[in-house]
């Protein structure tokens, strides 16, 4: 079993997986991640869920309207959950579900690992104000800054994306953000 519910996205998630990282924040209660194993023997409303198989209702996906584009391949299920939570519809867990998703990319691929960080900094930005954006960013700049000095590929990729993406500017298009994030990994 993987642990497939999530927090929405907290600046004290961010700072509690800055200063532990790794799995010791889920375990605490307090990272993105939610680990306690009685979370998922029972249905209940969580903040959101990994995307690797959703079940939507035809009138929540009326309501939701198409996806959002501005994410490609990482946050784009979280803003989804997020904005229909906005909306009044309830994301639910249920574990008699049973899938099989052959994923874990991220977690070995530099340039989908910063992908993933960037993304989770502009999903943050949509639901908070500049000031906690940045505070959000910066968190996250200075938890992959650690890794990355001592010697994750992973985090020094997300360090150079996040450095080159600043949290208030413009969103460009998904696709082309991650074709550029690419040929930049290819040449390191």
């Amino acid at each position: 079993m993987s642990h497939s519910i999530l927090r929405s996205p907290r600046l004290v998630t961010a700072l509690a997986e800055a200063l532990f990282g790794g799995r010791r924040p889920a375990a605490l209660g307090v990272g993105e991640v939610v680990a306690d194993p009685r979370a998922y023997e029972q249905a209940a409303a969580v903040d959101w869920a990994t995307g690797a198989a959703v079940a939507v209702s035809r009138r929540c996906e009326a309501a939701l309207g198409t996806w959002d584009e501005s994410f490609f391949l990482y946050s784009e299920e979280t803003e989804r959950m997020l904005r229909a939570a906005r909306l009044g519809f309830v994301t639910w867990f249920e574990p008699a579900a049973e899938c099989f998703h052959h994923g874990g990319e991220s977690g070995v691929d530099p340039s989908l690992w910063a992908l993933q960080t960037v993304n989770k900094v502009a999903l943050y930005r949509r639901v908070h104000g500049p000031t906690a954006t940045v505070a959000f960013w910066a968190v996250t700049l200075v938890g992959q800054g650690a890794r990355a000095a001592i010697g994750s590929r992973r985090a020094r990729a997300a360090v150079r994306e996040l450095l080159h993406a600043w949290p208030l500017s413009r969103r460009r298009n998904a696709r082309e953000r991650f074709l550029e994030m690419a040929g930049r990994a290819a040449r390191t």
